[in-house]
């Protein structure tokens, strides 16, 4: 599913004039923001050499902020799109590397703050965000409970075809936030701090987003 997408955010990237001299020249130039992202400010599994996450950490205590970046080994099923909610910390990020918070100056580091304002790039990243939050993780967390048989799961696959099939002429309803999966007596949907920001209403975003999914 992440290699789909990758292939739909190059062609975007391509139809609004977005180059890279990036050496992943098979990757999106989204995707490469949310990896050099996820390398520089996680602790466990990002660069102890060129990655600044001790401090970024430290600046997000002080604002009362927590981090919600997750590292970029998990299942390559969803690890995308869950770091596609990278968006909600642009801010953050930006203002910690503005500050003079921040100690490193390197290519990494170089890297991020050239791109972390793009707003094609953050739409993509938020459009991945939201495909997260309405397919992927409700679906994975379908998959996850023991309660849904083999062939409760068909209903499930049949309305993800059929929301897909929708979707590919008007992506416009996602942009709502509206629920797409239902499980009796289960939040799938996870409401939190990545969703409202996802779903905030971006005026100069909501165009390019739209045309991103």
């Amino acid at each position: 599913m992440a290699s789909a997408a990758l292939k739909g955010l190059q062609k975007f990237e391509t139809e609004n004039n977005i180059t890279s001299n990036s050496i992943f020249e098979n990757n999106s130039i989204a995707n490469n923001m949310i990896y050099e992202i996820c390398k520089a400010f996680i602790s466990m599994s990002g660069c102890q050499k060129s990655g600044d996450a001790l401090d970024f950490n430290d600046y997000l205590a002080s604002i009362n902020e927590k981090n919600y970046l997750v590292t970029f080994l998990h299942n390559r099923f969803n690890i995308l799109f869950v770091d596609g909610g990278t968006v909600y910390h642009r801010g953050h990020i930006n203002n910690y590397l503005t500050s003079g918070r921040c100690s490193k100056t390197n290519k990494l580091i170089s890297s991020i703050s050239t791109r972390i304002e793009n707003e094609t790039l953050l739409s993509e990243c938020r459009a991945l965000g939201i495909i997260e939050k309405l397919i992927c993780g409700p679906l994975w967390r379908i998959l996850e409970d023991d309660k849904i048989s083999f062939f409760e799961m068909n209903a499930y696959w049949q309305i993800l075809i059929e929301k897909i099939d929708k979707l590919s002429n008007d992506a416009s309803e996602l942009l709502k936030g509206n629920q797409i999966f239902h499980v009796a007596g289960a939040d799938i949907l996870k409401k939190d701090v990545i969703y409202d920001c996802l779903f905030e209403t971006y005026d100069k975003f909501d165009a390019l987003t739209l045309q991103a999914l």
